[in-house]
């Protein structure tokens, strides 16, 4: 299928990181893996989000979705949708390099996850 590139948003605050994410009518999209905990809010639009778990929930105006971390999410737009993703993040991601932000709060793949949390753990216990 045709691939369209997202219109997205950056807002940064000491600790905080939101990203606004801009989804036409009749568009689909898939999500990373997440490696925090995080919550989105839907500002404007419909949308049938489903998880890792293959539970699927249509989201509207309004919603806010608790997102665990390993999370990963797919989407359908059923009407032009705006999902803003609320993140906390360390201090060294909040010098608004998105790339490092991006690194930190998530992963391509399982695997990646399973490795970065790997990684979380041996540092926790030096």
């Amino acid at each position: 299928l045709p691939q369209v590139e997202p219109e997205i948003r950056h807002f940064f605050l000491d600790g905080v990181y939101m990203r606004q994410l801009y989804i036409p009518k009749g568009h689909a999209l898939t999500g990373k893996v997440h490696t925090a905990e995080s919550y989105s809010i839907i500002l404007k639009g419909d949308i049938s989000v489903v998880n890792d778990e293959n539970i699927s929930t249509r989201l509207m105006q309004g919603d806010i979705v608790y997102s665990k971390p390993g999370s990963k999410k797919a989407g359908y737009a059923h009407d032009d949708t705006l999902f803003l993703t609320v993140h906390k993040v360390t201090t060294k991601s909040c010098i608004e390099n998105i790339e490092a932000i991006e690194d930190e709060l998530s992963a391509s793949t399982f695997e990646e996850y399973t490795n970065k949390l790997s990684q979380q753990l041996k540092l926790g216990a030096a």
